[in-house]
């Protein structure tokens, strides 16, 4: 059985796609694309649009002063911060569209629906966000590191977000981490929660993307959850005995405790976001 770094590599060669030559590049050109009406090139730019899956590390206050780049940066207690890296350039797999650099008219409309997060840009529908804790991933090689503060609520802008519901442990409750990151930060619409784990994916996504932490380039491995889709034999299920929680609903409840204890506190309000019931595994890799 293939492990997940060869079947990463097989889903690398399968969606690989060779560039085009200069003939066939000059047979796709459409010359009097600057007479088109603003209205339906603004949708042809549009349908151009990548999409793709981001992976920002986070981390909340609790580290101690770092030295990067010969200069001591201060982590501020009670802040969020994204932690990104500069690694080798035949490694970095980040990338900016392309609209961002056509013209004038591409430039604005990229501005207008990007939202500026952990030091790139990110499409507020089209791409996915995925959120992991800065201290659960590999340390990369590279000292070429920051961290920087996560200003406003920048969450509350996004459409698809993945979030690591693991336990953190700067937070004492177990989902301190995930409560505390939208009160902050604001809710997206829709939530789904990653956990990383060694089961072989059933399928993968198509969507490729990059690490702001590693630079490494990033691909969605999905797999059920644990009983998802199955129906007992007769005679296998105990009434008597509980059934239990899966990890949305226990998330959902940690939700619900917290939207209490707020409302009795008399402070202010805040949303939670659709949780789905997917459960995604996130590779990052060279």
């Amino acid at each position: 059985m293939l492990g997940i770094y060869d079947y990463v590599n097989s889903v690398k060669k399968t969606f690989s796609r060779p560039s085009l030559s200069g003939s066939e590049s000059e047979r796709f050109s459409f010359h009097l694309f600057p007479l088109l009406p603003p209205e339906l090139r603004r949708k042809i730019w549009q349908h151009a649009l990548p999409e793709q899956i981001i992976e920002a590390s986070i981390c909340f206050r609790g580290l101690d002063p770092l030295l990067y780049n010969l200069s001591l940066l201060i982590i501020a207690d009670g802040a969020w911060y994204t932690y990104s890296t500069k690694p080798q350039k035949k490694l970095d797999a980040r990338t900016r569209p392309v609209l961002f650099s056509v013209n004038v008219e591409s430039r604005e409309l990229c501005l207008e629906q990007y939202v500026l997060f952990a030091n790139t840009y990110i499409h507020s529908t089209l791409d996915i966000l995925f959120l992991s804790w800065h201290h659960a991933i590999r340390r990369p090689t590279s000292s070429r590191a920051a961290f920087t503060p996560i200003e406003g609520k920048p969450l509350e802008r996004f459409h698809n977000v993945i979030i690591t519901a693991a336990q953190n442990r700067q937070f004492e409750q177990r989902f301190g981490a995930l409560i505390e990151c939208f009160k902050s930060l604001g809710s997206p619409r829709e939530v789904t929660l990653g956990l990383d784990g060694p089961k072989l994916p059933q399928m993968f996504s198509d969507i490729r993307g990059f690490s702001t932490a590693t630079g490494h380039q990033v691909i969605v491995l999905t797999w059920l959850n644990d009983g998802e889709g199955s129906i007992p034999e007769e005679g296998q299920e105990d009434e008597a005995k509980p059934k239990s929680k899966t990890l949305s609903e226990e998330v959902v409840d940690a939700m619900r405790a917290e939207r209490e204890r707020v409302d009795n506190e008399g402070t202010l309000d805040f949303n939670f976001p659709k949780i789905k019931e997917r459960v995604l595994f996130v590779y990052s890799g060279p």
